[in-house]
């Protein structure tokens, strides 16, 4: 770039002053980058440094995700710009307009995610390079939602149980009810029959 060129001309030829001026415009072509880019479940940070390509940014992506070889010529960056619309990159000119709209601070931030299409879109090799400062696992958004789903599994199978454990008392307690209810009719009657016969014993006494 015209920034690195003036950069090492001033090194060789502006003695002292070169060299501060050197250093100055080293200063301004060394911004640094955080990448936050999601792959499926996973998500992981990635601080770059400048001067980088889009090429190079891809590769060190796909590397970090450790994508096979019939994935990673079919790898592509996307990322939601502030309209809510998601944008593929496939250029250096795409990547600087995503990297303009991340953040002015120091340390920009782009959120992006990797895809794999049905179809070859980018072939991820280049000559350049980037220089990571930085990289880590963000988060393991996989691990952390398999362990969610297992909770909520847990949970819904301890309320079914309690519901079923609920209904097999009302159906015992149901059960007992009848039972008892039986056992006074039968009663009832049986008392019903005696008192009945007793009555017949009376009146063929007395005749």
């Amino acid at each position: 770039s015209v920034l690195q060129f003036l950069s090492v001309w001033f090194e060789r030829h502006g003695g002292l002053c070169g060299r501060i001026a050197s250093l100055l415009l080293t200063g301004v072509s060394s911004q640094m980058y955080v990448l936050k880019v999601q792959y499926g479940e996973v998500t992981r940070r990635i601080t770059i440094q400048e001067p980088f390509d889009f090429k190079s940014v891809l590769v060190t992506v796909v590397g970090r995700f450790e994508l096979g070889e019939s994935e990673a010529p079919r790898a592509q960056l996307r990322y939601v710009d502030p309209d809510g619309d998601v944008i593929s990159m496939n250029s250096d000119a795409e990547l600087a307009e995503a990297l303009s709209l991340a953040s002015s601070d120091a340390q920009a931030v782009l959120k992006m995610k990797l895809v794999v299409t049905g179809e070859c879109v980018n072939s991820p090799k280049s000559s350049g390079s980037v220089v990571v400062v930085e990289a880590s696992d963000d988060l393991d958004v996989g691990s952390a939602k398999a362990d969610e789903e297992e909770k909520m599994r847990s949970q819904r199978a301890a309320l079914l149980e309690a519901e079923q454990m609920e209904a097999e008392r009302r159906e015992a307690e149901r059960i007992e009810a009848e039972r008892i209810e039986a056992e006074r009719i039968e009663s009832e009657r049986i008392e019903a029959e005696r008192i009945q016969a007793e009555r017949l014993e009376a009146e063929r006494i007395e005749a």
